[in-house]
């Protein structure tokens, strides 16, 4: 379809694109890079109540943009009112200043319709300020804002003006009431408002309103979001309910008035009861009860276009009924009326024309998200399009509720937080549709919808390794269907019990064989004893229970979970919760909230640390879970390879034989071997219990993850800190990467000392402690700092000397048990799997992810091996930083420089746009293999919700994911995930 120039030199314009909003931009700027000479008309008509705004578009000036930044002053309110639970000292009396707000979203706007026309200029389009309507199929005119007329033509022409929002046609609905338009730049409060409409519109103004402070009422004619799964519209529902929005459902309005007092007076019809007329007092009324484009603005019935109900017809390749005349964006018919479906739209038409490709966009799986308070973001079918396409016996519907992290210190409500995933229930298993609600939905659905793309299964999903601590990784996790009729408002272990009490026959799992459990070995007390309660321990031990065989399992925590909860990743996930709180108490100022003093905000370290204690001790709990374990509380040292002596911790001591033994004792933090390390150094062990607060000066000695993380937490809650490490930082990560982290964190405050080690701490007549340290490239010279508290991060070890290892005598590398790849020892019986498994991931949900596969291998005949490979990993610094596959020197290594193709950019998440957060740190990118199928070796990105991004696209790249597919995929907008999906820059 693409034309030479001069086939189009007979034409004014190569391209006019009627509507400079997202997608008819997107269709400019691709043209013009091609080669075209393109003319873009625009023009916006004041709304009844006399808004007007810039170029670029609904989104930009009324849409996405505005209303994602009123969302997110709706979770900085949140944050501030959450705050003093993670010990900040926050002042109480906090209100939103709408003005303040407003202004500044305005001025953003502003700023982008600047760009947008400087983008234009450069690029040597031809703007016409004014309304564009056919004479006929090539020559258009122009009425200028101005009141000027004249006429152009050109060879294509590009429909894309978008549509409006539809008022009633009742008394006062134009007089008296505003709409969307409107409502981002309201020069006073809304107070007490209606919003009228049960769509994502009226929803999610409704949502944030009422988070703001404002009394809020939504009134809908039949069910609210009815063309969204019904089930989680319910949820969405219930939750703003629960939060004080009123919901009128079956009402219609009959008219608005203005009351003497200058409220209005809103009479509506109740469709249940017509006998009934109702009436309500507000200061705001909203219409958002649909859109429609202006259609007759441009005097389509001149060229002849195919209208139907109001929207343009367009064939697969965005062509209408005139050959020469295309669509995009909300004007279409059967089209997704959003942002990024538009885009592509925009440029696969300018690709088309000017570039010789002959592609169409992908409109499968098409992400979608609802900024409601508690976000709502789904890709594929809803359960009752399924049941439609498919018998209800081709389906599984998996599901289940989830407790996420930052709500537990707060105690915010996590009965609303639910996911399900529909899937064929054939042998492939096939996704069909994954559907989330809680924090961050639309980050997290992103590369779900990518890895949907991919052809992903339910095998895929529950083998993809989880990223540890996130909401995401609850959909990796979704084990329980509709028809098992288990509770899925309980934990796993929970439904799991409660199953095996009302049945005998341990299958749970659809896709599970179905298995004859072995009579036990009476030679043995226990068919496996596990020696370590921590989170890999437990998965095993859990999981043998569930298939029916007596388990032991030996630990000396007062509850089962290990470093896990009792002194890793649960404490420093809600440490790194109170940070980013901290943080976005500070932002909420420049969303409008009023906030007395943010930056002299104080953290109550007593108060963080005794509340944390409080919920991971709940989380430790051995009762209810221990149900159908034997648990004995103590330590187990091998006395041969069937038999394991216990010194419990109450001196007791035992015997216990096991068919089947498992070493999952963990790691230990290691001390350095120089004077006063002992004494005066403490390890992560205790920073996450210390009684006092950290003040002063802390030295993190290492260069790892816990070393950075603990920086961050230091930082972040206003602490100073120095890290110290002898080499690079984090040097088994992408170095590119690790310099965005280390300049990032030192632009916070933390000083870093590298290529430098500790050779001495003594105490000083002040009571501080004196570190003398050496630098590698000054090894004359000996250096001292002083500090107030030295933390040791320089690695780990496991205390093997204590399980009495070398009677067994298993093969070691380096103080860790060499497995093969079932985790199975030289020893034949005795497996090990976790962070003392030689050359494993040191990560939670692999420990977690090889427990359970071991206890399938071993009960079930399943002979699954564990895949590691892609394993996604979050690193929790003040700038998060996730990634999953090879880093950038790991592919040049297997593949050679030449054999690689990295896409990469910054990114400016819209969360810093009014707070002005530096988004130099704000990186992703996306490694390839260079052949013609280019499949995707490494994703990367730093920036907020990092680990809730990476986990869809961890099962994507376990789907097979390709850079076209990637790219072919529509992003959710406006999130940070998306811009993976446009990641089109490569590096030289």
């Amino acid at each position: 379809m693409a034309k030479s120039r001069s086939d189009l030199q007979s034409w004014e314009y190569d391209l006019i694109c009627i509507g400079v909003g997202s997608g008819g931009l997107a269709c400019a700027k691709e043209a013009v890079k091609l080669g075209a000479k393109v003319a873009c008309l625009d023009f916006v008509r004041p709304t009844p109540a006399g808004t007007r705004w810039g170029i670029g578009g609904t989104c930009v000036n009324v849409g996405c943009i505005p209303k994602k930044h009123m969302h997110q002053a709706a979770l900085l309110g949140n944050a501030i009112e959450d705050a003093p639970h993670f010990g900040w000292n926050v002042p109480k009396d906090y209100a939103i200043n709408w003005k303040k707000m407003v202004t500044e979203i305005q001025n953003n706007i502003r700023s982008t319709n600047w760009l947008v026309k400087v983008e234009m200029r450069t690029q040597n389009m031809t703007y016409f300020n004014g309304i564009g309507s056919f004479i006929d199929q090539n020559t258009i005119r122009v009425r200028m804002a101005n009141g000027t007329e004249q006429q152009i033509r050109g060879k294509y022409i590009l429909i894309a003006i978008g549509n409006r929002p539809v008022y009633p046609k009742i008394p006062g609905a134009l007089e008296y009431g505003i709409t969307s338009d409107d409502l981002f730049s309201l020069s006073k409060p809304p107070g007490k408002t209606l919003c009228v409409g049960a769509g994502y519109v009226s929803m999610e103004c409704a949502g944030f309103l009422n988070e703001l402070g404002f009394n809020v009422t939504v009134m809908a004619r039949a069910e609210i979001l009815s063309t969204f799964d019904q089930e989680m519209a319910t949820i969405v529902k219930e939750y703003m309910a629960s939060r004080g929005v009123k919901f009128l459902q079956y009402r219609l309005p009959k008219s608005v008035e203005l009351t003497a007092n200058k409220q209005l007076l809103v009479k509506f019809r109740n469709l249940k009861n017509e006998n009934i007329e109702e009436q309500g007092i507000f200061d705001t009324v909203l219409w958002a009860m649909g859109r429609r484009a202006l259609l007759d603005d441009i005097n389509f019935s001149a060229v002849n276009i195919t209208i139907d109900d109001h929207e343009i017809v367009v064939n697969d390749f965005e062509q209408t009924s005139v050959p020469n005349i295309f669509a995009v964006g909300d004007v279409v018919k059967g089209r997704p009326k959003l942002t990024p479906v538009a885009i592509k739209a925009g440029v696969s038409v300018a690709r088309r024309l000017f570039g010789g490709e002959d592609s169409c966009v992908n409109y499968n799986n098409i992400p979608t998200t609802l900024f409601t308070p508690l976000e709502y973001s789904f890709v594929g079918v809803t359960e009752e399009e399924a049941l439609r396409q498919f018998d209800e016996n081709d389906i599984d519907v998996h599901h289940g509720y989830y407790n996420p992290i930052e709500f537990i210190l707060s105690k915010r409500p996590t009965a609303y937080c639910y996911i399900k995933v529909i899937t064929k229930r054939d042998e492939s298993c096939r996704i069909l549709g994954i559907h989330f609600i809680g924090p961050n939905a639309g980050e997290i659905l992103q590369g779900f919808a990518v890895a949907m793309n991919c052809g992903l299964t339910l095998d895929t999903l529950f083998s993809t390794v989880s990223v540890n601590i996130t909401n995401a990784e609850e959909v990796t996790k979704v084990f329980i269907t509709k028809r098992s009729g288990l509770d899925p408002s309980k934990p796993l272990y929970f439904r799991i019990y409660s199953y095996l009490n009302k049945c005998k026959k341990k299958k749970i799992f659809k896709n599970m064989k179905k298995i004859q459990v072995g009579k036990h070995d009476n030679n043995y007390e226990y068919d496996l004893v596990c020696i370590g309660g921590g989170c890999g321990g437990l998965a095993c031990a859990l999981k043998a229970v569930e298939l029916g065989v007596k388990v032991a399992c030996i630990d000396p925590q007062r509850g089962a979970a290990g470093i896990y909860t009792n002194v890793g990743i649960t404490y420093k996930k809600h440490m790194h919760q109170a940070c980013l709180l901290g943080r976005e108490v500070c932002h909420a100022a420049c969303y409008g909230w009023n906030v007395r003093n943010p930056r002299k905000r104080s953290m109550n370290w007593q108060k963080l640390i005794s509340k944390i204690k409080i919920a991971t001790e709940r989380v430790a709990k051995t009762d209810d879970r221990m149900k159908y374990i034997q648990f004995f509380n103590g330590f187990g040292s091998f006395v041969d390879a069937h038999s394991v002596k216990v010194k419990m911790t109450n001196k007791e001591e035992l015997l216990v034989t096991g068919k089947y033994i498992l070493v999952a004792t963990g790691t230990r933090p290691v001390y350095p071997k120089i004077p006063g390390s002992l004494e005066y150094g403490i390890t992560s062990d205790e920073f996450f219990s210390l009684p006092s607060p950290p003040t002063g000066k802390t030295l993190c000695v290492g260069g790892g993850v816990v070393c950075m993380e603990i920086a961050g937490i230091l930082i972040g809650l206003g602490f100073n800190v120095t890290v110290m490490a002898r080499s690079k930082v984090l040097q088994a990560f992408g170095q590119e990467m690790v310099k965005l982290l280390m300049e990032n964190m030192a632009s916070r405050g933390v000083v870093f000392l590298q290529h430098c080690l500790p050779k001495s701490i003594a105490l000083a007549r002040c009571k501080r402690l004196l570190v003398s340290y050496n630098h590698s490239q000054k090894k004359d010279d000996e250096e001292f700092g002083v500090f107030d508290r030295v933390i040791w991060a320089i690695g780990r070890r496991a205390p093997l000397d204590d399980i009495n290892i070398s009677v067994i005598n298993p093969a070691l590398n380096d103080s860790e048990i060499i497995v093969n790849e079932y985790e199975q020892t030289t020893v034949p019986n005795i497996y090990a799997i976790g962070d003392i498994a030689s050359g494993r991931p040191k990560l939670f949900p692999v420990a977690v992810a090889a427990g359970t596969l071991l206890a399938q291998r071993l009960f079930s005949g399943v002979r699954q091996a564990m895949n590691y490979e892609n394993v996604a990993q979050a690193i929790y610094t003040p700038l998060e930083y996730s990634f999953v596959g090879l880093t950038e020197e790991e592919a040049e290594k297997r593949f050679d420089k030449n054999g690689i193709v990295v896409h990469h950019g910054y990114y400016e998440p819209l969360e810093y746009a009014l707070t002005h957060h530096s988004t130099n740190f704000c990186y992703m990118k996306v490694i390839a293999k260079c052949d013609e199928h280019r499949p995707v070796l490494g994703m990367h990105i730093t920036g907020p919700n990092a680990g809730e991004i990476m986990q869809g696209f961890s099962a994507a790249i376990n789907s097979g994911l390709t850079l076209h597919t990637l790219f072919d995929t529509v992003g959710v907008c406006f999130t940070n995930a998306q811009n993976f999906t446009q990641l089109l820059n490569k590096k030289k």
